[in-house]
């Protein structure tokens, strides 16, 4: 009768003419008379043992993970109790600053402008546009038909006499604008020509603003227009506006303009010196409500409706002038003026 086997290890059945498992295997014991057939073969008890063992240090294993990880639950127990812990808010992140473009510096440069082509530039105004704080731009003898708005410290200056040096605008834009800035202009003819509608005045030179100091204080980095020849056929030759205008005009001559020779208005103020102020068809010198000038050494001749005006309110100081021809001073009452050594003096 034949006999069924079973391995021990994997417990599959086999033959009883088998000497190991098919599946696993593993050798069988051979057959003893003493030991029945279903006894486990020699070693089988051993192999028995060591699984066990084995099965009990991988339990013990385990149980130590699991307990050590118990600890850890219970000890963050209160926290899962709370709810899910907060997102962190990131901290923000400061911009890095892009650092401003490094100033220009340098040694004054000298920018020649020359009509013909042959200097750094054909035209004043572009020169300007590029140039650094006290730069002097040289004009080299010709008509440079523009105009030139400045608004940094710079020297104009003319080459070769005021009168071989125009700067020439036309009817609808003052020629040379100051907005701010120490500015020279020096040796040239400045004029606008051409006229139009007669209620807007458009003037050769206009100060806008610079930088504000009385007009009876030190002077050293105000615009400064001196040995220029000045005039307008579309309205006031020399317009001075805003109480941060104060400019220095000195050894010109502002003359044949459409309007007043000069007009200082809005707080503006300045010092005019050893100018010639003739031929306007208005007046020569008008300070309106709230400005103030200083005038020395000067002449005015030959302007149509009088020499001087100071309306109220206005301030004028006035030593050793000349004022030839009809109505020499228009002072009205409110004005603020003092008068010394001027021919005639009231």
């Amino acid at each position: 009768m034949a006999t069924e086997r079973f391995c021990q290890k994997c417990g599959s059945r086999s033959g009883d003419g088998d000497t190991y498992c098919k599946r696993c295997g593993t050798m069988f014991a051979v057959p003893d008379a003493n030991i029945p057939e279903f006894a486990a073969p020699p070693g089988t008890t051993r192999n028995i043992l060591l699984r066990v063992v084995g099965f009990a240090a991988v339990v013990g294993i385990g149980l130590s993970a699991y307990s050590r990880y118990g600890r850890e639950l219970l000890a963050e127990m209160p926290t899962l109790a709370k709810g899910p812990a907060p997102t962190a808010v990131p901290t923000p992140v400061t911009p890095t600053t892009v650092p401003a473009p490094p100033a220009l510096t340098g040694d004054p440069r000298r920018l020649i402008i020359d009509a013909a082509g042959g200097g750094d530039f054909k035209a004043i105004g572009p020169a300007i546009k590029v140039a650094r704080p006290l730069d002097t731009i040289v004009v080299r003898p010709g008509t440079y038909r523009e105009t030139v708005m400045i608004d940094r410290d710079v020297q104009v200056i003319g080459e070769g006499g005021r009168e071989n040096v125009v700067i020439e605008g036309s009817y609808g834009s003052h020629v040379i604008t100051i907005t701010k800035g120490s500015a020279t202009l020096k040796g040239l003819t400045i004029r606008l020509v051409g006229s139009g509608d007669t209620s807007v005045d458009y003037s050769a030179i206009r100060v806008s603003a610079t930088t504000h100091v009385a007009y009876n204080e030190a002077r050293s980095t105000l615009p400064m227009i001196e040995d220029c020849d000045v005039m307008s056929q579309s309205g006031t030759a020399v317009s001075v506006f805003g109480e941060d205008s104060n400019p220095t005009f000195r050894n010109c001559l502002i003359h044949d303009s459409q309007f007043q020779g000069i007009l200082v208005d809005e707080h503006g103020a300045g010092l005019i010196e050893t100018c010639q102020i003739s031929r306007n068809r208005v007046t020569g010198l008008v300070i309106r409500p709230g400005a103030q000038l200083v005038m020395r050494n000067c002449v005015f001749t030959g302007n149509e409706l009088g020499g001087i005006m100071v309306w109220a309110k206005g301030y004028g100081t006035f030593t050793n002038c000349r004022i030839i021809g009809l109505y020499p001073w228009e002072i009205q009452p409110g004005s603020t003026v003092t008068r010394t050594g001027n021919v005639p003096n009231a």
